[in-house]
């Protein structure tokens, strides 16, 4: 098993690729000292890490900056690493000394095997504050909420975005 702790990331966006109907999706993270990842996912674990974390993100809305502390501990870790793998599972929690959302991504590389197994397993930790937790969740559930439309997580995340109203079986009004 690998671990990979990137520490503190300063982009992270999901990503679909395809057409409507046939899309998949990865989940991107990078950081300054030019390390990135990039975690394959399916579209409702995509919907579910960004409904997830807006819940967290609702119960400890902060505006202050992390700790010093995290910040050096994030330039240690290595330099232009790239870890690419399929997510099978992710974990988030708060951070209330730092003010940062931590993320924990658990999953199987298809690349170079570890000793005798075909697929090595791996796992990504990542931290992010609240603005870069805000834009990774109206992202996410824009991108899930874009293509077809016609299955429930696409459904339900036009709701979730707010751009269409359950109650008036129809769009806002802007």
């Amino acid at each position: 098993m690998e671990e990979n702790q990137f520490g503190r990331v300063d982009v992270l966006y999901t990503e679909s690729i395809g057409i409507p109907g046939k899309r998949i999706f990865r989940i991107l993270a990078d950081r300054k000292s030019g390390s990135h990842a990039t975690l394959w996912v399916e579209k409702e674990q995509v919907f579910a890490l960004a409904t997830t974390l807006k819940k967290i993100v609702l119960e400890n809305k902060q505006e202050k900056s992390s700790t010093e502390k995290l910040h050096e501990n994030n330039e240690s870790t290595e330099m232009n690493k790239h870890i690419e793998f399929t997510v099978s599972q992710a974990s988030i929690s708060y951070q209330e000394e730092s003010h940062l959302f931590v993320i924990q991504f658990h999953g199987i590389s298809e690349g170079e095997p570890l000793a005798d197994d075909e697929k090595s397993s791996q796992i990504l930790e990542i931290a992010i504050d609240i603005s870069l937790a805000e834009a990774f969740i109206e992202q996410s559930l824009n991108e899930c909420a874009s293509g077809r439309g016609t299955d429930s997580v696409s459904r339900n995340s036009l709701i979730v975005s707010g751009k269409v109203n359950p109650s008036t079986n129809g769009h806002f009004h802007s």
